[in-house]
């Protein structure tokens, strides 16, 4: 194995810590990766894998300015090959390691793209990386993000990643972090902080609390360190702790998931929704699909059911949707073309003027916090009340790997946040509604109530056709839809 890595290692080199070997920081400066003055650099700290920065005698650009201001040194490939044609790629001096060897089998069948994702080879902000690297807090592998940008085939991530973590695996023994340590989880989420996110805030709050500081969660709000839609590849490599994502953003990977997207299911209220979410995560085909993506559900965003807004005539009978165009997505916009609706997608950003310039006559969104956040209530007549076509599911997800390599105090620490963080999240949506509603009934919008009769009537004519297509669908996959979509109805049903 070690034959193999000093191999990968003669073609690829990655900079670890600059603060190995100070006294030849100015030698790798002046002397670039691989001439005669980092020979001697070869058995630096009793054979531990450093090596300088890639881009061997690469003249101009940044990377002597790299190498200078964050650290410099870091040592000389074995053998001294180089190829003058490569461009720098530099990890920060506080770069930390964690259990590479799990990664690596991982990371040799992915492809380019994700492969970029987990290196950081994309242009985005710096990612604030924890410090106080030793042999016993090897908590996870996190390059920097913001690296000088490269062109680069397949097999030379894959070679990049899997030198790191053989040479990482070779230098260190991975051991469980303490109680003690300090942990840093990192979360990529997505939009403002809100509603929805005041459950990933309370977990992060509680374990901070209970355990002195040591378990830190930083929220990276705004896609700020992953696309959203990508959010699942980088939670599949490690490349963060956990994330939040909904399932509708990226139906293909986790297709048995998309049993809590279909519209007009039975979820009453929150607490409803909370069971029936939990009970879909806990099912086995469920784990076995996450499982895949090296990710495990943690808990349920719990978005609230949607309900229509719009002007015009309020559709106070289920004939008055016939020939209405509606902004209503995925398996809502699917239901409501069978009551003879004209469904539309919309970006919500872009809701509000198609509202306003009679784009469209009606729009869903989660009731009542999203109207009121994108200012529906301003420019409509109506809105409706017990409709509830359906939700989108939006849990938080951890990392497999993260949460198995917590100590036994902080994982506790995490399913006791639970609680506590549905919670918040049911407080925050009930707030938005004691707030929103009446100001809605005070500026005059109609309020079009359906009775429990009527929700019954739209499901079996609307509801059902979209649940038999796709339970099909998952059978030609040999995925028991039927089965998950039994279990939510059941629960669903226990109110």
């Amino acid at each position: 194995m070690f034959e193999l890595a000093e191999e990968a290692l003669d073609l690829i080199a990655l900079a670890v810590d600059g603060r190995i070997d100070g006294a030849l920081d100015l030698a790798v400066l002046l002397g670039r990766d691989v001439r005669t003055t980092t020979v001697g650099g070869d058995e630096i700290n009793d054979g531990l894998c450093i090596v300088a920065a890639i881009g061997d005698e690469r003249r101009g650009g940044w990377q002597a300015v790299y190498q200078g201001s964050d650290g410099g040194l870091v040592g000389r490939l074995p053998g001294g090959e180089h190829d003058p044609q490569r461009k720098a790629i530099l990890v920060h001096q506080d770069v930390d390691l964690s259990a590479i060897q799990e990664l690596l089998s991982e990371l040799l069948n992915q492809p380019a793209s994700i492969l970029a994702t987990f290196m950081g080879t994309e242009p985005s902000p710096p990612l604030p990386l924890p410090g106080g690297l030793s042999a016993a807090k090897m908590a996870r592998y996190r390059p920097r993000a913001g690296w000088e940008n490269r062109e680069t085939t397949e097999m030379s991530f894959v070679r990049t990643a899997s030198a790191a973590a053989i040479c990482a695996a070779a230098a260190f023994a991975t051991t469980a972090a303490s109680a003690a340590d300090k942990v840093t989880w990192n979360v990529s989420s997505y939009g403002p902080s809100r509603a929805y996110t005041r459950g990933i805030e309370t977990v992060a709050k509680y374990v901070e609390e209970k355990s002195g500081g040591n378990f830190t969660i930083k929220i990276h709000l705004g896609e700020a360190i992953s696309p959203v839609k990508e959010n699942l590849d980088g939670l599949r490599i490690g490349a963060f702790e956990a994330a939040q994502l909904c399932n509708s953003y990226s139906p293909g990977k986790t297709p048995l998931m998309g049993v809590l997207d279909l519209p007009f299911l039975p979820a009453p209220n929150p607490d409803v929704t909370q069971n029936v979410h939990e009970a879909v995560f806990a099912h086995p085909a469920i784990k076995a699909e996450l499982k895949r993506w090296n990710t495990m559900a943690y808990m349920s965003g719990l978005l609230p059911q949607y309900e229509f807004m719009g002007t015009g005539k309020p559709p106070k009978a289920i004939e008055d949707w016939k020939g209405m165009r509606v902004r209503a997505l995925a398996g809502i916009g699917e239901a409501m073309k069978r009551l003879g609706a004209v469904p539309t997608t919309v970006p919500a950003p872009e809701t509000y003027t198609g509202l306003e310039r009679g784009m469209f006559e009606a729009a869903s969104f989660p009731f009542s916090y999203s109207h009121a956040s994108y200012k529906l209530h301003e420019v409509s007549k109506w809105y409706t009340m017990g409709m509830a076509p359906g939700a989108v599911s939006c849990p938080t997800f951890f990392n497999i790997d993260a949460y198995n390599g917590l100590p036994d105090e902080y994982r506790k620490m995490l399913d006791d946040a639970e609680a506590p963080a549905y919670a918040a999240l049911k407080a925050a949506y009930k707030e938005a509604d004691d707030k929103n509603i009446p100001m809605f009934d005070k500026m005059g919008l109609e309020r079009v109530v359906y009775t429990p009769e009527m929700r019954a009537q739209i499901e079996e004519t609307a509801a059902k056709p979209v649940w038999d297509a796709w339970m099909a669908e998952m059978k030609s996959k040999n995925l028991p839809g039927k089965e998950v979509l039994d279990l939510v109805i059941a629960e669903g049903k226990k109110g």
